[in-house]
């Protein structure tokens, strides 16, 4: 075991350690402009021992807030990069949260096999060496075992993730497995599963202020409305979506709920709402890295979107957008990384994980 790094509380707020977690409640209160305009300083400012490790935590957390507003493709050889570099230092705790940043870019680029390769290599060197990573590594293959319908083990993953973060304290990370649980029963037509599960995580979201998580589940929740044909209830849902997206500037939600608010014109025959929507989702999608999206904007809207709504009603198998690059739909930085050097400020409350 290492050395641990100060309390938040009681760090110089000119030092590393006091500006990293600036940073970080800046993130959390979604001022990316100004946590990357501290973090750039940070990531550029390598020295020895704990700078070396304080830069690699900026780089990464950068890397972070750029997946969460779509930037996946730039995205990825710099985590390479960074899973390298701390290799290298002898940094295992580094090398896995690049890792599971990592793996949830490449789901969402590359789909499941190519992220289960990445989370393969985390699981030789060990996530249990950390709560946050022991937690967000089970959502991760939970997402991942979902994506290939390996239904009992993604909710059984799902479940032991909400569990052991919930046991070390962190709200955020256990909402955000029960937003992988919901969503897999969404996958699975399970509406009574699907609710129960999707309800207490959107509290848990409200509560621990987590925006970006809240807008994911809000965009499923509207969608899957839509395909129970509970429009009012959908309007409801998507409406926060869109509010939250803003908020929080989480892209591939913001895009996602467009496109959701097309179809559910469509359903109200509004033919200038629908083409309103999808001239959104349209310019959302092409500033994304989100083939999946790009292709289903492209669609032509009219009977055969209708009629492919209606077949999701009586089958539902949610297709995509927020759900498939949001596994752990929480902590801003980390709703699409998850892991814990990428929150040390907020993970329990002080910012003392142990290195090893």
């Amino acid at each position: 075991m290492g050395r641990r790094v100060a309390h938040p509380a009681r760090a110089d707020p000119g030092r590393p350690t006091g500006r990293l977690c600036r940073r970080d409640r800046q993130a959390l209160a979604y001022d990316f402009r100004g946590a990357d305009a501290r973090l750039a300083r940070l990531a550029t400012a390598g020295a020895a021992g704990v700078a070396d490790e304080i830069t690699r935590q900026a780089q990464l957390a950068r890397a972070a807030m750029d997946a969460v507003q779509g930037r996946h493709a730039a995205t990825a050889p710099r985590l390479q990069v960074i899973e390298g570099g701390a290799l290298a230092a002898g940094d295992t705790a580094g090398a896995l949260d690049a890792l599971l940043l990592r793996s949830a870019v490449a789901l969402r680029l590359e789909g499941a096999t190519p992220a289960q390769l990445l989370m393969a290599r985390g699981d030789s060197l060990g996530w249990d060496r950390d709560p946050a990573l022991a937690a967000a590594s089970r959502c991760r293959w939970a997402a991942i075992r979902s994506r290939q319908g390996r239904r009992d083990e993604a909710r059984r993953l799902a479940r032991t993730g909400a569990a052991l973060a919930a046991d070390a304290g962190l709200r955020r990370q256990a909402a955000g497995c029960l937003f992988i649980l919901a969503t897999e029963f969404a996958r699975s037509g399970l509406t009574d599963s699907l609710r129960a599960t999707l309800v207490p995580a959107m509290d848990a979201q409200r509560a621990a202020g987590d925006l970006a998580g809240l807008a994911a589940s809000s965009q499923w929740a509207g969608y899957y409305a839509i395909t129970l044909g509970h429009f009012s209830a959908a309007q409801r849902y998507l409406a926060d979506a869109w509010a939250l997206a803003a908020r929080a500037q989480v892209a591939d939600v913001a895009a996602w709920t467009a496109l959701n608010r097309a179809a559910l014109a469509l359903s109200f025959h509004d033919a200038a709402a629908t083409r309103q929507w999808m001239h959104r989702a349209d310019t959302l999608m092409r500033r994304l890295d989100d083939p999946t999206g790009r292709l289903e904007v492209a669609r032509p809207p009219g009977p055969s979107r209708r009629s492919g709504w209606r077949q999701r009603r009586r089958a539902p198998a949610p297709a995509g957008g927020a759900a498939h690059g949001r596994p752990c739909g929480r902590a801003p930085v980390a709703a699409v990384g998850g892991g814990g050097a990428t929150r040390p400020c907020h993970a329990r409350g002080s910012w003392t994980r142990p290195r090893r």
